[in-house]
């Protein structure tokens, strides 16, 4: 009998040890799966929590005047004459929408009074390229937004390519084109219009 009982005692030692090894692999499994669960899920919680601070929490303060009209002038020689362009932009707050960076921003209508395209003012057109001057349309640095500076609403000297369509900065050819802006003369913004 003695033998007998050394048996069972080590058969079910051998039973103990390969439950506690099974034990031990359904735990690491376990831990593994619920680690890749969390892993997986974390971006999209990310995204949600996001999504709820930018609509709950991250909501842009509306301005105290919501329509502004901001007249500029422009003056610029091209091939020795002066030109000067005299200009309103208008302003109007039109609320807010959420932006695929993860924030809110101001959403402005703005129109130019002469009806110009967006701001451009074509001068000339050279080798199937357009040379025009575009004066952006900086709603938010004329309402009064302190994030935005005048760098914002300064022009530039720009070409677009007719057969593309493409718009660019050449300001290597800007000498080549004998074209300077002489005298920008915006309006000065909104103060305290924007908390």
């Amino acid at each position: 009998m003695g033998k007998t009982n050394e048996k069972k005692n080590i058969v079910e030692k051998e039973k103990n040890g390969k439950k506690k090894i099974v034990g031990r692999i359904i735990l690491v499994l376990s831990i593994a799966f619920c680690v890749f669960i969390f892993i997986s899920i974390l971006p999209f919680l990310y995204f949600i929590l996001v999504v709820l601070y930018s609509v709950f929490i991250d909501v842009p303060s509306k301005p105290k005047v919501k329509h502004g009209e901001f007249p500029f002038e422009l003056v610029y020689e091209y091939k020795g004459e002066r030109q000067t362009i005299k200009e309103t932009i208008t302003c109007d707050y039109e609320g807010y929408s959420w932006t695929l960076d993860g924030g809110n921003s101001r959403d402005w209508n703005c129109e130019f009074e002469k009806d110009s395209e967006y701001g451009q003012y074509i001068i000339d057109n050279i080798n199937e390229r357009d040379l025009y001057i575009e004066v952006p349309a900086a709603a938010d640095y004329y309402m009064g937004d302190k994030n935005f500076t005048e760098e914002h609403a300064q022009p530039l000297i720009m070409f677009i390519d007719e057969t593309t369509g493409t718009s660019y900065q050449e300001i290597e050819k800007i000498d080549v084109v004998e074209i300077e802006i002489i005298e920008w003369k915006p309006s000065k913004p909104l103060k305290g219009n924007i908390k």
